[in-house]
């Protein structure tokens, strides 16, 4: 059940894509906010119901990542989001997932504090609000700090090895 909401998330980035080329902002964040919920949902069902899967925990970070990345990446083309702190934002995203690819590490409760600013910086991007830009900036501090914390978790993981 966890892993069929992790490929509903997937789905929903590209539904929310669609949306939003074709302009219709509220379905887009409708959607959104239904993607952004399946993570929430996700996590609870993986640590109460079931047992978290390696599947799961590989794939709920790229889910993440895509319902963030992908509109991000539609709203900045539209002037809806600085196209600067999208890609910081992006390019962060990308290292990190290389090096958890290397060395899977449980998300912090930074990382995790990351990921929900970010999507509220998309879902206020997506609505037009003016408090997108400093939420999305408030993300890429985020995110570059629990990159830097990351980085010393798996520094240690390998020395351990």
């Amino acid at each position: 059940m966890a892993n069929a909401l992790t490929v509903t998330r997937f789905i929903c980035a590209l539904a929310v894509c669609l949306l939003l080329e074709r302009k219709l902002y509220g379905e887009a964040l409708l959607v959104f906010v239904a993607g952004a919920l399946t993570d929430l949902l996700d996590g609870l069902l993986a640590r109460k119901l079931f047992r978290p899967t390696l599947r799961g925990a590989l794939l709920d970070p790229l889910a993440d990542k895509a319902l963030v990345l992908m509109p991000l990446y539609v709203l900045a083309e539209q002037g809806r989001a600085d196209g600067l702190l999208s890609a910081l934002l992006a390019l962060r995203e990308l290292v990190i997932s290389y090096l958890r690819a290397e060395v899977p590490l449980r998300p912090s409760a930074l990382a995790k504090l990351k990921t929900a600013v970010s999507f509220t910086a998309v879902g206020l991007a997506i609505a037009g609000s003016r408090l997108s830009a400093p939420a999305l900036a408030a993300a890429v501090l985020l995110a570059y700090a629990s990159a830097v914390s990351y980085a010393g978790a798996l520094k240690d993981e390998r020395e351990a090895s």
